[in-house]
């Protein structure tokens, strides 16, 4: 089978031309007639490319000049993309900047005539990328390319049900809960049972289905005109196709049985399986016994104790894969040399030969839809053993552009959500057993997601970079104690990259070099996530600027004291995480200007009051808190244009409300994304406190879940406090509320929290 990186270039050729299609590219080019047909040009020349994807994908194996080709296009696909998003940057710039009273043709005019000098450079690079591209698109008949309707995709050995029982190991207590749960559904009158099985590739499910198929129990409960069907390694989600497959079984006897095993949790909603078992990885000692039946067949592994340590090791890096213990232990089967064995635990099991192993999983990634293609590869950027939580994970993907979709009428979030929801059904995403929400990837996927990127995607492990393929496009880093500038020195010759991403031991503080923030990261004008979490920064350069296209700013846990203002004219920013930054007072005056901001994480920070007019961010999703001010654009009524927030939201400094009219300005009644309330006044406050018409205009949406009241001074609760309309809230916590001498009604509350209150 070809390798699986250029599925990955079909997906990126789509998005490109969506992108293309785009207001702000139609715009640009629109006025100008030589300038659209060149645009034109391309659209066609990328669609020729497109065509003859599936059979260059077939045959880079056998040709290397085949697999530069794809490169190549690869890369001029990556360039055309970041000039599309030059221009729509541009674009956004201009939009921003215009008098807010222009009508809309005016802006769109505005903005054709603003580009007028970009534009001649962006003509001439079009034009670049154009004949790049029909250089290479012209060198297919020489390459013997042609167009393929449809994918050809690998297919495994098919299954018998024959199986030696002595070579499956660790099954045994599966095999029981499923035979019990077969044999008990005899009794329970239904005309069919389906039993599902999903696991990653290679975990062994048709290992598993053959020792069912033959369990001489199942079969003496087949009587009459009861079958037993094993359908193994479905991908079909069709419901339909389902229906028609089933439907003569409901004239038949009831108690009729379905086995079926799949890599893709979906497949077992879509059939109705009654009992779902997901197959997890073999413990180490049933890991121990497979490999050693393969790898020494009969003979004591212990008899050759130099090995010993290796073997252990060995087994180790298989992760409890059946499928990857038993092409190890086939590979080193009866060699006996120590070197032998040191080098092949020391290969990347990408590079080890074998005809099963890699295929195997290489069929999942192929079976994946386009965009998720994007999403997973992306994954590449992680370390082994990594554990991620999903909602960073998402907004990673938001930021590099992966949740776009311009038809869709859902969130990009919401979208994420279900594209991590589809990763994690079909096995590419394993829930972490070690910490609560949180996901890591097996070894052998993490291994295929950096095997798809290529040498689009370095992660540096080391105190030191060896050299950086120039085309680089995600750069992630292990952090030091001190990450120096010699470390990140090969970076500025990549004038490409559009991620910087770091991780590093929880709880551990490094040192960046200034020469880093000064130096490199400026000079990356095409970034578009930035994570400079966890070091030991305080300020950053005004230069910052510069990286137009970022979206994603992750300075969490740092010492920071101040962000320049020209943070403020990076209008691509969606994202700004700013939490435990306790040395920051302030935000930048200009925020207001970032009108894509989705996300400003401020939650644990130094922060003492907000910006002007944060009421104008009209699609920000998350604020976790906002400090009440006194002044004019810093008053609570900015939250009425904050129609989107949800989530957690903490209103801090209610002291400074001045009236009832006041606190009615902030529209929290309309607010009905936030299930997660706080109210906090500042104690010991010698504010008034007490106005009862304040505190019952603050009231929240009915869907709000938890609320929290601290240091409220008034002598007794709001109202709606104990209205039935509340009937979503679990959780009330009144805190330090000591002038108050009864309590509303509880209703259904299942937690409620008094501290420092007089009732």
């Amino acid at each position: 089978m070809a390798p699986v990186g250029e599925a990955l270039l079909t997906a990126s050729i789509q998005v490109l031309l969506e992108k293309m299609a785009s207001r702000e590219v139609l715009s640009f080019f629109g006025g100008q007639k030589p300038n659209a047909a060149l645009l034109n040009k391309l659209k066609i020349t990328l669609l020729t490319v497109h065509a003859i994807l599936n059979d260059a994908e077939v045959k880079q194996s056998e040709n290397p000049a085949i697999k530069e080709w794809l490169h190549e296009i690869k890369d001029a696909a990556y360039d055309a993309e970041d000039l599309l998003e030059e221009i729509a940057t541009e674009a956004l710039r201009c939009t921003t900047e215009s008098d807010s009273q222009t009508s809309g043709t005016q802006v769109w005019n505005a903005i054709s005539t603003s580009l007028n000098p970009f534009g001649d450079g962006v003509e001439s690079r079009v034009e670049e990328i154009f004949d790049r591209l029909e250089f290479l698109a012209q060198q297919k008949d020489a390459l013997g390319l042609k167009e393929v309707v449809g994918k050809k995709l690998a297919k495994r050995w098919s299954s018998t049900s024959v199986v030696d029982e002595s070579g499956v190991y660790g099954r045994e207590g599966s095999k029981e809960e499923i035979i019990d749960m077969l044999l008990s559904d005899n009794a329970s009158g239904h005309v069919k049972t389906v039993i599902a099985k999903v696991g990653m590739g290679g975990i062994g499910k048709t290992a598993l289905a053959q020792l069912l198929y033959n369990d001489e129990r199942l079969r003496e409960s087949l009587n009459g005109r009861k079958v037993l069907i094993v359908l193994d390694d479905v991908w079909n989600e069709s419901y339909n196709n389902w229906d028609m497959l089933q439907t003569p079984l409901k004239v038949g006897a009831s108690g009729s049985k379905f086995i079926v095993t799949t890599r893709n949790a979906n497949v077992a909603l879509t059939m109705r399986a009654h009992h779902t078992h997901h197959l997890e990885q073999l413990c180490f000692e049933d890991s121990w016994r497979l490999f050693t039946k393969h790898a020494f067949e009969n003979e004591d592994p212990l008899v050759h104790p130099k090995l010993e340590a290796i073997v252990k090791e060995t087994v180790q890096k298989c992760q409890g894969l059946p499928l990857s213990i038993k092409t190890l232990g086939g590979l080193l089967h009866y060699k006996m040399d120590e070197k032998e064995w040191d080098n092949i635990l020391r290969s990347e099991m990408w590079d080890l030969p074998s005809d099963e192993l890699l295929p195997t999983l290489r069929l999942s990634y192929c079976h994946l839809p386009s965009k998720l293609k994007r999403c997973f590869a992306y994954c590449a950027i992680f370390p082994k053993g990594y554990q991620f939580r999903k909602e960073g994970l998402i907004l990673l993907w938001m930021a590099e552009g992966f949740l776009q979709q311009p038809k869709s009428k859902k969130r990009m979030e919401e979208i994420g959500d279900w594209y991590f929801h589809e990763l994690l059904t079909r096995s590419f995403f394993l829930k972490s057993s070690s910490r609560d929400s949180c996901f890591e990837m097996h070894d052998l996927i993490n291994d295929m997601a950096q095997h798809v990127y290529g040498d689009f995607c370095t992660r540096c492990l080391e105190d030191k970079m060896n050299d950086v393929y120039k085309k680089t496009r995600h750069f992630s880093h292990l952090v030091s104690e001190y990450d120096s500038f010699e470390k990140f020195e090969t970076l500025v010759e990549v004038k490409c990259l559009r991620t910087f991403f770091k991780f590093q031991p929880l709880f551990m503080q490094t040192c960046l070099s200034n020469r880093v923030l000064h130096d490199v990261i400026p000079n990356i004008r095409c970034l578009r996530v930035l994570s400079l979490s966890g070091y030991w920064i305080v300020d950053l350069p005004d230069s910052i600027g510069n990286l137009k296209c970022l979206r994603f700013l992750n300075l969490s846990h740092t010492p920071i004291k101040r962000l320049p203002e020209s943070v403020c004219s990076l209008h691509n920013l969606q994202i700004i995480l700013l939490s435990n930054c306790r040395c920051l007072r302030e935000l930048p005056h200009g925020l207001k200007k970032l009108i894509n901001l989705c996300y400003l994480c401020i939650r644990d920070s130094g922060i003492k009051e907000m910006p002007d007019h944060i009421g104008q961010l009209r699609n920000l999703q998350e604020l976790s808190r906002f400090i009440v001010g006194q002044t004019s654009g810093r008053r609570i009524g900015e939250l009425r244009g904050l129609s989107e927030i949800r989530g957690r939201l903490h209103i801090s400094e209610l002291q400074n409300v001045v009236c009832g009219m006041d606190a009615l300005e902030a529209n929290l009644k309309d607010k009905k994304y936030v299930d997660d309330l706080v109210l906090e006044w500042k104690s010991n406050s010698d504010v008034l406190q007490n106005g009862i018409d304040i505190v019952n205009n603050l009231q929240p949406h009915e869907n709000v879940k938890r609320l929290t009241v601290d240091s409220y001074g008034g002598t007794r609760f709001p109202d709606w406090l104990g209205d039935r309309l509340f009937l979503e809230m679990v959780f009330l916590n009144l805190k330090n509320c000591q002038h108050c001498s009864s309590l509303p009604s509880l209703g259904q509350l299942s937690t409620f929290i008094s501290q420092g209150c007089m009732a």
